[in-house]
């Protein structure tokens, strides 16, 4: 991935550009789905349970702690997307310990949301910065929090107020969608990665730590990948 400094690329047929557009309307549901679950439903419940529970997720199989689970007791089997919770830093699931900081669902919060779900042949995330999100966003870009590089969304498009953060370093693939502050709900950034055997990862957090990116994107794609080593 590069700087983000992308401009139309015009050797991109036609066909390519119809079909990561398609996708937009989803992405904006998504967004607002995401934003709304967790700011209003928290993900909360009393499971506290650490013991990993076997299931699937598509056809990969992972080994998850039970207190990660959000819905938990429909958690079982194969299921087609799974929701997953925890605190960070520790990268843990709800604990008597912990268990005000899953209460707390306000901007501040320290709890990471992720989404589980095979990827079913969808764009992969550098698929979708590189031929949808460059073509919906404002230049030149700014400097963000540690190293990052924003560009604001043009207005029109679904995305408006959002920035998109991406890294400096054109080794790292990081990009994170971020709303708005001040929208009535607490402000959150949503990263999407997907694993090697075909899992998309998407995880949100809370807008306040989007400095702490490089610790907090190594964390998850740490943990998921756990899930599968079992």
């Amino acid at each position: 991935m590069h700087h983000l400094v992308m401009r139309r690329d015009p050797r991109v047929p036609l066909t390519a550009l119809l079909y990561a557009l398609s996708f937009v309307a989803v992405l904006v549901l998504g967004r607002l789905a995401l934003t709304t679950y967790d700011t209003l439903v928290g993900g909360w419940d009393t499971e506290i349970d650490p013991t990993p529970i076997a299931l699937s997720v598509g056809p990969v199989a992972l080994t998850v702690p039970r207190n990660m689970i959000r819905n938990h007791p429909f958690a079982r089997g194969s299921v087609s997307e799974l929701e997953l919770r925890m605190h960070w830093p520790t990268m843990e699931g709800l604990s008597e310990l912990r268990a005000e900081s899953f209460r707390n669902n306000d901007d501040r919060s320290t709890i990471l949301y992720a989404t589980l779900r095979p990827s079913n042949g969808l764009l992969s995330p550098e698929e979708r910065l590189r031929l949808v999100y460059s073509r919906l966003l404002t230049y030149p870009p700014a400097s963000g929090p540690n190293g990052l590089i924003a560009t604001s969304f043009a207005e029109g498009h679904g995305y408006d107020g959002e920035i998109l953060y991406t890294a400096g370093d054109p080794s790292r693939s990081f990009a994170a969608r971020c709303a708005p502050e001040g929208g009535g709900v607490p402000a959150s950034c949503t990263v999407e990665f997907r694993t090697d055997n075909g899992i998309e990862v998407i995880y949100r957090f809370r807008r306040h730590l989007l400095s702490r990116w490089r610790a907090i994107d190594a964390a998850m794609r740490d943990t998921v990948a756990s899930f599968m080593r079992g």
